[in-house]
């Protein structure tokens, strides 16, 4: 004879409250065809809103030895509040290598006052506006500690590779190294940009510092790949 699973009305298990949701939503002309419809419009509402920012991504944002600068002119006049929005979490998160989003009330306090905001700190980045440019680097405070042998070829957000000896360490450059550099301000970089970058280190002597200029026959690269490709496929 019939034998009814006891599970079927449990609702501790999704399918259950699914069930019952969906009788509920029939009683008021809402059935799983419409649901189905609507996702589909979603998916494609969000299929276009992607390939948008995409476009205006290629177009407006820069991306510099680990910096991104946004054209700050067309971040406030064509970039509407979700794309300034989307764009934002996606910026932090490629330059800090988070695997989540920053908090959206934060997100939404920098967008409301980014243009009367000089400098701004979010998820272990900095955000500064200078005359044309919205800039978003790597805050040197989150990495000041962040240390790993260097045969590991991982750093932070970056991937190293050089002429690799036994007792070397990957740390960031810091004021300590940038002294050591003598030279840093060839690179066209700013300070700030400099501190948080990846630095060889032997004992407390700088021997490369890639972004910086002082290769030594050592390159540093950002591990997950270029900006641009990185938040298409987010």
């Amino acid at each position: 004879g019939w034998i009814e699973d006891p599970t079927n009305a449990d609702d501790r298990y999704d399918r259950v409250k699914a069930r019952r949701a969906l009788r509920t939503l029939g009683r008021l002309g809402i059935g799983a065809g419409r649901i189905v419809a609507t996702v589909d419009h979603l998916a494609a509402a969000e299929a276009a809103l992607r390939e948008a920012l995409d476009r205006l991504i290629r177009a407006h944002v820069r991306e510099v030895s680990g910096d991104l600068l946004i054209d700050a002119t067309a971040f406030r006049q064509e970039f509407g509040p979700e794309m300034q929005r989307r764009l934002v979490v996606a910026a932090l998160r490629w330059t800090s290598g988070a695997d989540y989003a920053p908090r959206g009330t934060k997100v939404a306090d920098f967008l409301a006052h980014w243009q009367a905001r000089p400098g701004s700190t979010l998820l272990g980045c900095r955000l500064t506006l200078g005359p044309d440019v919205l800039r978003i680097g790597r805050e040197a405070r989150a990495v000041a500690g962040l240390q790993t042998p260097s045969q590991t070829g991982r750093w932070d957000r970056w991937r190293l590779t050089g002429p690799d000896a036994p007792g070397l360490r990957l740390a960031a450059l810091g004021a300590e190294g940038l002294r050591q550099v003598g030279n840093w301000r060839d690179s066209g970089l700013p300070r700030a940009s400099l501190l948080p970058s990846p630095a060889v280190w032997a004992g407390e002597s700088l021997l490369a510092a890639p972004v910086a200029g002082l290769e030594n026959g050592w390159k540093a690269q950002i591990a997950c790949g270029a900006f641009a490709s990185w938040a298409f496929r987010r």
